[in-house]
């Protein structure tokens, strides 16, 4: 049975058409035979009747002997009929019982002198019957009529075998013809659902697949034709995907966001980083690299700036590039510098390219660079005045030895503050240029006892702890060990323990502790002071250079207001960080997380 619908579609039209043929055929040969039969049979019985005419009896006595004698062992049924059309003889009946004849077709063509044969259902018998009669003649002139009949079914017999084979021989042509058609049938399917399972297959992207098994030589050149074009499309998309994975990574890369406009000003493209500058403006939602808040949306609701989208439409309809500087509001306020430039597109329409550069960071470096030169300005001014200002009175011979001794003093103590800002300078430059531990220009980072370094630390401060008369409260276990440069984080907790001791009362306690963290590879050191403590809106900028909290007493105290920032820099050089929280009961509690050395 065929496996497919066009197979079954196929076998079932040719094995109709077959059928429909051969019966037609067999219907025609058995017509044509029941013809030739019917004409046989009149031929020879109107043959026969000429002759038994030609010996038949014209007087009506000898009428009945004569039938039944000619019609012995025959098979054949005669009958002779006068002029008048009553019957003289019959073979099987009796005449004087038989009804007129007159009315019979071929009795009364031979009473006219004609030979004539016809075929119906006899009225005597009530058999179909074939029939032919002819003239009996005496003296020139037709005297009576002979009819020979034959029974119609005893002919039928004789056809019944041709009728036989003829059937016999169209349902074997049948047969073979329905097996011929699905042959037929299954080699027209084989090929189509060849190329039909081929192109379904490239349909879903499946390029590398072919057409094969295909041996007919029409549908095998259709295949290779298919197979040919499958295979230049295969290359062109891979080229296609290879263009586009390139352009991706390209767009990623790039440090700029890209962002490519229709003439609807609706977004067709967006590179991660033109997503990640609107995402944390606090406009744009989801993950920095999930184009779908941008891709298909106005520039205005994906990007939320009036100002971008009026560039946009400005260079769209003038297709001349522009420029501009935006500010993007928002959680994170971002200054970018947006180029736009013209889009071709079909049609001879015009979009655009936007190509935004962040410039927040430079920006902000230019305001701490330029709040770094007032500040270093204002903290050296302070000393630099009073430096010139004693050395000019010191000029003046009218001083009196006190005042000279209490001049040179104050010019000593500032010039002191001033070499402090210096070193401490020098010491925050020295750490930037060397960001990493592991630079150069530092040496190679040890695996330290924790507690050693802490207490060298204590110790290295005890002039300005003895000063106030602060006690360190040392909790360190032994095992502690840090990755760590000795000197420099020497440095960070002695300026973590003198501006505890500063800021802290007089004869106050400094909790100096070491912990695990919740990261394994840290350990987590806090200085604890019982200082006033450090106001909510000053601690996020408590480690930049020069910010002091109160900037008078920073100053009567000797400070520089560049020991957090120094922390900072430290903890960072070490892999580590430093925070500030309020310590409960008062005071402040800074953290210091250090990574600590493997055993």
């Amino acid at each position: 049975m065929p496996k497919s619908r066009l197979a079954f579609r196929v076998f079932l039209t040719m094995a109709l058409l077959l059928a429909l043929s051969l019966s037609l055929l067999a219907g025609a040969a058995v017509l044509t035979m029941q013809r030739l039969k019917q004409n046989v049979s009149f031929f020879t019985l109107e043959r026969s009747a000429k002759a038994l005419a030609a010996l038949a009896p014209a007087d009506p006595a000898s009428a009945q002997d004569f039938c039944l004698r000619a019609a012995r062992d025959s098979g054949l049924r005669l009958t002779i009929v006068g002029p008048d059309g009553s019957v003289w003889g019959d073979s099987r009946s009796s005449p004087a019982a038989m009804e007129n004849h007159l009315d019979r077709q071929e009795v009364r063509e031979a009473l006219r002198g004609e030979t004539t044969a016809s075929a119906r259902t006899s009225g005597t018998l009530g058999l179909p019957m074939t029939y032919a009669a002819a003239p009996i003649w005496k003296d020139q002139a037709v005297a009576a009529a002979l009819r020979v009949a034959m029974d119609s079914p005893d002919l039928a017999a004789l056809l019944n075998p041709f009728i036989a084979a003829s059937l016999g021989a169209a349902l074997a042509l049948m047969a073979l013809g329905a097996l011929a058609s699905a042959r037929i049938g299954r080699d027209i399917a084989r090929p189509v659902l060849a190329l039909s399972s081929a192109a379904e297959e490239w349909s879903q992207g499946k390029m590398d697949s072919r057409a094969r098994g295909i041996a007919d030589p029409e549908f095998s050149a259709l295949a290779g034709t298919m197979n040919g074009m499958a295979s230049e499309l295969e290359a062109r998309i891979r080229d296609t995907e290879k263009r586009k994975a390139e352009l991706d990574a390209i767009l990623s890369a790039l440090g700029e966001g890209v962002i490519a406009l229709d003439d609807k000003l609706v977004v067709r493209l967006a590179n991660p980083r033109a997503v990640e500058l609107f995402r944390r403006s606090g406009f744009t939602q989801g993950s920095t690299d999930d184009s779908g808040n941008f891709i298909g949306r106005s520039i205005l609701l994906a990007s939320g700036n009036a100002e971008l989208e009026r560039l946009a439409a400005e260079c769209a309809a003038t297709r001349q590039p522009c420029r501009e500087e935006l500010n993007v509001y928002g959680d994170d306020t971002r200054v970018l510098m947006a180029n736009v430039a013209p889009l071709s597109l079909e049609n001879g329409r015009y979009g655009a390219v936007i190509a935004l550069s962040d410039l927040s960071a430079m920006k902000r470096l230019e305001r701490v660079r330029k709040d770094f030169v007032a500040n270093v300005s204002h903290e050296l001014r302070t000393p630099i005045t009073l430096i010139k200002g004693f050395a000019e009175t010191l000029e003046n011979e009218e001083s009196t030895e006190d005042e000279r001794k209490r001049f040179i003093g104050i010019i000593h103590r500032h010039a002191n503050r001033m070499a402090s800002i210096i070193d401490d300078l020098l010491t925050l430059a020295r750490l930037e240029a060397n960001a990493k531990p592991r630079a150069q220009a530092m040496d190679e980072l040890e695996s330290r006892p924790a507690r050693l370094v802490l207490e060298q630390a204590i110790a290295s401060a005890s002039l300005i702890l003895t000063a106030k008369d602060a006690k360190v409260e040392l909790d360190c276990p032994e095992d502690y060990a840090i990755v760590a440069h000795e000197g420099l984080l020497e440095q960070l907790f002695v300026n973590l323990l003198a501006n505890a001791a500063k800021y802290g009362p007089q004869g106050g306690i400094i909790e100096l502790r070491a912990a695990e963290d919740r990261d394994e590879r840290y350990l987590r050191f806090s200085v604890l002071d019982r200082g006033p403590g450090i106001p909510e809106q000053d601690r996020g900028r408590l480690f930049e250079r020069f910010y002091r909290v109160d900037r008078a007493r920073s100053r009567e105290l000797g400070g520089t207001g560049l020991g957090l920032a120094i922390v900072r820099h430290i903890a960072l050089a070490h892999g580590g960080d430093v925070s500030l929280r309020p310590r409960e009961g008062g005071g402040s509690e800074f953290i210091v997380r250090l990574l600590r050395a493997s055993p």
